[in-house]
């Protein structure tokens, strides 16, 4: 029996043809709007502190007692604030002020911090002396927390000299180096102090300083 197949096939593409046209612009966000505003637990999402422009100023000091808000004290313009603190003094151990004339007295300096297995150097100086004087005294220190690094015995006490026709003269210096193995507080001390005029033999008293404290970290 004869048969007869036909297949037909058609194909159809759609083009389309797009003209953008722009319809409003998008307005540009401003700088608050693009900041990520953070802040503490307790303030979440605290704008930020803005800064604004200020014109040039001079800085000047007012005379006490002149003008509308002059300082109350002279020494005011001088405090510094809180966080302009002056830095401390490495050598606030200072002997009390000047010794009145004709009067003897020696000073011991040492720095209030030092840190661990370092050093540091401490100041003898004999003040206020004839220069006809010489002076004996004894330096103690403690030999298990700290090191003379003259090249000395380590007892922990050194002898020094001081006067005008002596070798040091009428000031020396002594370096010591911390071999404590932990932090703490350490004392250095002048004491036993002899002192003499070599222009007539006579005896002469001396003030002696206070303690030196040294705070090891």
């Amino acid at each position: 029996m004869p048969s007869n197949q036909n297949i037909k096939r058609k194909k159809t593409e759609i083009v389309l043809l797009i003209t953008p046209r722009i319809v409003r612009n998008i307005p540009k966000p401003i700088n608050l709007e693009n900041e990520y505003h953070f802040g503490t637990a307790s303030e979440a999402g605290k704008l930020p502190v803005s800064i604004k422009k200020t014109t040039a100023q001079s800085l000047s000091i007012a005379p006490v007692g002149t003008g509308r808000g002059a300082l109350r004290n002279a020494s005011d313009a001088f405090t510094p604030s809180d966080d302009q603190q002056a830095p401390p003094n490495p050598f606030a151990n200072i002997a009390p002020p000047p010794p009145s004339p004709g009067a003897a007295t020696l000073t011991l300096q040492a720095p209030t911090n030092v840190g661990l297995d370092k050093e540091f150097s401490v100041n003898v100086r004999l003040v206020g002396a004839k220069p006809t004087v010489n002076s004996d005294l004894q330096l103690t220190y403690e030999a298990s927390v700290l090191e003379a690094l003259d090249g000395g015995d380590k007892s922990g006490t050194r002898t020094i000299k001081l006067g005008k026709d002596l070798p040091t003269g009428l000031a020396t210096q002594i370096r010591f180096k911390v071999i404590a193995a932990n932090p703490g507080t350490t004392e250095i001390n002048v004491q036993n102090v002899a002192a003499e005029d070599t222009e007539n033999g006579a005896s002469v008293e001396v003030a002696l300083p206070p303690s030196a404290s040294v705070n090891i970290k």
